[in-house]
């Protein structure tokens, strides 16, 4: 993607995975004096290799391996309460029952910087296997299925909170092969959210259609304009050059409001931070996303594919020649979901063109998988469309007032007929340059939809709660009311599914996620699959034929304005100009 608005943005968001790994924050903290930490593990319930089937009697034992990935300092570790439950089926069809293996705790000590997986990572070596069980007769002597496989649970314990911890778990019986589980990275501390940081620079627009220009300011104010790709339309983004203004927040408050009272500028306002729609990503008991495994059905056929009707929709239409503008932490291209369906698009955070969704060195990383998840659902419900990944927050979930308005335009630029943004600031600007860049999107015939925040409350989240945004709440897996942590109220238009969604990881693999960030990309979809139906159909008709088609959702699920989506129903509503 080619356009003359490129400019750095400042700061990024993040998490790891390769394949099924994920890191996981379901933490409790140590007690004080107590040098180690904890965590309560649930691993979903995963099937192994093969068709495992064995008689009473027979010795079916189960176990875990860990590892600490990368530098790290020694540890020890222990696995209390650790079981393993499987679901047995009968091979005649009938009866069967779960079975449970209780495992040994440890301790086991991984040594700085090791690199091996503890007992063992070799799965025929007994070390690996911390129980056993004589299997009871479930089947009135018949053969038992652990094909199903089983789920794996314990209270992780270490002595360094602060690492990951890798962990995977497996079964056998009667000398079958039971396989690994995937691998799950947990931490027994959970990361702090890092504080949004502090605006260094002042955005400030100037009246340019009435001959004023930007030097005029520079021989006024102690500021230098840092190089940006807005000046054609009067914006720039300047910093001061005194360094006590640099330093002191409330003297650049104060240089801004100096600025913006001068003759010729329309306004000037601090690059303020804008950050992931999730504010309670760390506070979910579920802690970060939960992995499945790499079990593509459980995302093309889950339980929001049903709810939303999306085959009978997608017999309609899937979206061909729309472009749909992902503005997040960037975007994995080479996930099953997103393979071939990418357009170029640009990095905001460091002013590249690389727009991956990957770890940064360095920092915290909450945030990374979020642009990629978020493209796939928009993928799930318009699988013809073109995906734009405009990357405008860094790996910590942040990025600038300035970066994201430039994603916006940008996008319009190269095509984009649906904007989706899943980021957002309770505070609202007097003067909002991201609020006139999505104007201007919008005049230009682009639909934009944004998060409407997880605070669980009616208060207004922006750029959500300004028109000519659509504002998106998350519903529960019932359908039909909101989850406990979505906001809502009379300023949330729509509502889409937001809890327990399945989306691809980087690095492939696929996970459960929540939040109002999830519901939007359902929109979002929904959006491009009406601009593909109508050819040449206008953003307020867009609009309309979403919100017309809404289903009303019932007075005690706090209510929204217009109520859950119905995407066969808008395609119905939808008409040409």
């Amino acid at each position: 993607m080619t356009s003359p608005h490129r400019r750095t943005a400042r700061t990024f968001a993040a998490w790891i995975s390769a394949g099924a790994t994920l890191l996981l924050a379901l933490t409790a903290p140590a007690a004080a004096g107590d040098s180690t930490s904890s965590v309560v593990l649930s691993l979903p319930t995963q099937a192994m290799e093969g068709s495992l089937k064995l008689a009473p009697g027979a010795l079916l034992r189960a176990g875990y391996s860990f590892t600490m990935p990368g530098a790290h300092a020694s540890a020890t570790l222990s696995m209390a309460n650790a079981a393993v439950t499987f679901a047995a089926e009968c091979a005649t069809g009938s009866g069967g029952g779960t079975i449970t293996v209780p495992l040994a705790a440890g301790p086991y000590t991984d040594p700085a910087g090791a690199k091996a997986w503890f007992p063992s990572g070799d799965q025929k070596n007994t070390a690996s296997y911390q129980g056993a069980l004589t299997l009871p007769d479930l089947c009135q002597g018949g053969l038992m299925s652990l094909a199903k496989g089983g789920t794996f649970t314990a209270v992780l314990q270490s002595s360094n909170g602060t690492d990951p911890v890798n962990i995977r778990w497996h079964y056998s019986g009667a000398g079958s092969k039971g396989g690994w589980s995937g691998t799950y990275s947990v931490r027994t501390a959970a990361p702090q959210p890092p504080s949004p940081p502090a605006p260094s620079q002042i955005v400030v627009k100037v009246d340019i259609g009435n001959g004023y220009t930007i030097n005029e300011l520079l021989a006024r104010f102690p500021i230098q304009v840092d190089s940006g790709g807005l000046a054609s339309r009067g914006i720039y983004l300047v910093s001061p050059t005194a360094a006590d203004d640099q330093d002191d927040p409330a003297k650049l408050a104060k240089l801004a409001g100096a600025i913006k009272a001068a003759t010729g500028v329309i306004y000037a306002q601090l690059n303020s931070p804008i950050q992931l729609a999730d504010t309670h990503f760390y506070g979910w008991s579920d802690g970060s996303p939960t992995p499945i495994g790499d079990l593509p059905d459980a995302y093309t056929t889950q339980a929001a594919a049903t709810t939303l009707q999306l085959a009978t929709a997608q017999s309609r239409t899937q979206g061909a020649g729309v472009v749909v503008a992902v503005l997040d932490t960037g975007a994995d291209p080479t996930v099953p979901a997103l393979t071939g369906r990418t357009e170029p698009g640009w990095n905001y955070v460091n002013d590249s063109a690389d727009t991956s969704d990957l770890p940064i060195t360095g920092t915290d990383n909450t945030a990374v998988g979020h642009g990629t998840f978020v493209s796939g659902l928009v993928a799930l419900v318009a699988p013809q469309t073109r995906i734009l990944p405009e990357k405008v927050l860094d790996s910590d979930g942040f990025g600038t007032i300035y970066g994201a308005a430039e994603g916006v335009l940008d996008a319009v630029q190269a095509g984009a007929k649906v904007i989706n943004l899943s980021f957002g600031t309770p505070i609202q600007p007097t003067w909002n340059l991201l609020q006139d860049a999505i104007q201007q999107a919008h005049n230009a015939g682009a639909v934009v939809l944004a998060a409407a925040g997880n605070d669980a409350t009616s208060t207004k989240h922006y750029p959500a709660a300004q028109a000519p945004t659509l504002s998106v709440a998350a519903l529960d897996t019932s359908g039909a009311a909101l989850t406990s942590f979505s906001d809502y109220g009379g300023w949330v238009a729509l509502a889409a599914p937001g809890q327990d969604v399945v989306g691809p990881l980087p690095g492939g693999g696929y996970a459960t996620w929540e939040g109002t960030s999830m519901a939007v990309p359902f929109v979002s979809g929904q959006a491009a699959l009406l601009e593909s139906a109508v050819p040449g159909i206008q953003p307020d008709q867009v609009r309309d034929a979403i919100q017309q088609s809404a289903q009303k959702l019932s007075r005690s699920s706090n209510q929204i304005h217009f109520g859950a989506i119905d995407i066969p129903g808008s395609l119905d509503r939808a008409h040409a100009p």
